[in-house]
């Protein structure tokens, strides 16, 4: 019987050791279970605190992009004022196109013309004889045209894409009587821009004024006598490459000189603004404008309005310092582009 007894109590107590196991074993697991949970809501919070700020940003980025919209649309508003204002600011060729041709009379004897009269190359076999040749001498290749204007504005286009070695401008009557051997833009009676070997420099009374843009397929050159001004021209980008101001007093005739390239046939091409039985008087402008826009050749576009076509990327260059004419609708002479110079005979 008390053996009974003693065997009870020892599983007695061995039931209430396990007891005590399994009771700390429970508060073991109870005490992971909140540190477990406690992480878990931890991470929790932290994950909606990053959802929020991803929130936040794609909803101050959605004012930002509105409001650079708003921006954007402001600044295309702001651009296309700017190029009308330019378009309405720079001269319109149509007014003043003239058809100029190459005076043969005058060509270097090197030079030769087209049966037109609207196109000239040098002639290789025409060389002078065999002898070392300054750079002057290489580069006197002159011709006149046979048009000369001493009064009023006057507009023409002359093509020298591809050609790295020319120069066009204009003379005073007074140089062509000191005779044809003579550098453009080297005394106070020419004035003209010279491209050599791919640079680009405006020339007068040997004064050189270097102009940055150098890439030029049509060159455009407008005249106004009685205010004294010559303005030239990148056609294609509508972009005053220089000006001159002078006071001039005899008439002017444009001039051109060329000199050969290596390995090619050097030309230069004067563009056609109109048909040549058209007359230029303003009076009866309105009834045959169409018709000239329509009949050009000219590199600025088929219509004799590349001032008016003007890109945008050239704007700011050419609005700087241009001043509106109630008269003739022309720029005043400026220095925005690559080059001003103020002259006087």
């Amino acid at each position: 019987m008390m053996q009974g007894m003693d065997q009870l109590a020892l599983e007695g107590e061995k039931c209430q050791e396990k007891t005590k196991h399994i009771t700390q074993a429970v508060e073991k697991l109870k005490r992971k279970q909140d540190a477990d949970s406690g992480l878990s809501l931890s991470e929790i919070k932290a994950l909606d605190t990053s959802i929020e700020a991803v929130e936040d940003f794609h909803r101050n980025a959605g004012k930002r992009m509105r409001f650079d919209n708003k921006r954007l649309k402001a600044l295309e508003n702001s651009v296309s004022t700017i190029v009308q204002r330019n378009k309405d600011m720079l001269p319109r060729p149509w007014e003043f196109a003239e058809n100029i041709t190459f005076d043969e009379k005058t060509a270097d004897k090197n030079l030769e013309t087209s049966e037109d009269k609207t196109q000239l190359r040098y002639v290789p076999s025409r060389c002078p004889p065999v002898g070392k040749k300054s750079k002057e001498a290489e580069t006197v290749l002159n011709i006149l045209a046979s048009q000369s204007f001493s009064q009023g504005s006057h507009y023409w286009e002359v093509e020298v894409k591809g050609r790295k070695n020319w120069t066009v401008g204009v003379v005073d009557k007074g140089w062509v009587k000191k005779g044809m051997n003579q550098a453009l833009g080297q005394d106070k009676l020419s004035w003209a821009l010279q491209m050599d070997a791919g640079s680009l420099v405006a020339l007068h009374n040997d004064d050189i004024t270097m102009v940055r843009e150098a890439e030029i397929e049509v060159l455009g050159v407008f005249l106004d006598f009685s205010k004294g001004w010559l303005q030239f021209y990148n056609v294609h980008s509508g972009s005053v490459l220089h000006t001159f101001v002078a006071r001039f007093k005899n008439s002017l005739y444009p001039a051109f000189s060329i000199e050969a390239e290596k390995g090619d046939v050097h030309q230069m091409r004067i563009c056609a603004l109109m048909p040549q039985n058209l007359s230029r008087d303003l009076d009866s402008r309105a009834g045959l404008l169409n018709d000239r826009r329509q009949s050009t050749d000219s590199g600025i576009g088929r219509c004799v309005n590349v001032p008016t076509e003007v890109a945008a990327a050239n704007v700011s260059q050419s609005l700087e310092g241009i001043e509106l004419s109630t008269q003739t609708h022309l720029p005043q002479p400026s220095n925005h582009s690559s080059g001003y110079s103020s002259t006087g005979l």
